[in-house]
């Protein structure tokens, strides 16, 4: 995306009337709910899609990034998705309405 660098700073461009009110939420309804015949449906189809994902995950001569994908399915379905640790060295301010993460130098590598 380019900018303007010419462009005064400060000045926003006005809202358009169709902008919701504040506090006024962009879709009220919600995500549309997954009809329950259809629902039902997939859920009588998990035992054949365990099988399936068994069936790829086991399988020696398929492509091994689809096994692992497979493996990490099934294992994700039967216990959750796994908890990533993310290790993050720094500042955080906030600079004219935006946080501003600053990083530090790495002293423990």
């Amino acid at each position: 995306m380019s900018h303007n660098l010419n462009k005064p700073e400060g000045k926003k461009r006005p809202a358009p009337r169709s902008a919701f009110r504040k506090g006024q939420s962009g879709n009220p309804s919600g995500r549309p709910k997954v009809p329950e015949d259809v629902r039902l449906a997939f859920r009588e189809m998990t035992p054949l899609a365990v099988r399936v994902l068994r069936e790829i995950a086991e399988n020696p001569l398929g492509d091994a990034g689809v096994r692992v994908r497979a493996a990490e399915t099934i294992l994700n379905r039967a216990w959750g998705t796994p908890v990533q640790m993310t290790d993050v060295r720094g500042e955080l301010s906030v600079t004219r309405g935006f946080w501003v993460f600053a990083e530090k130098g790495r002293e423990s590598e």
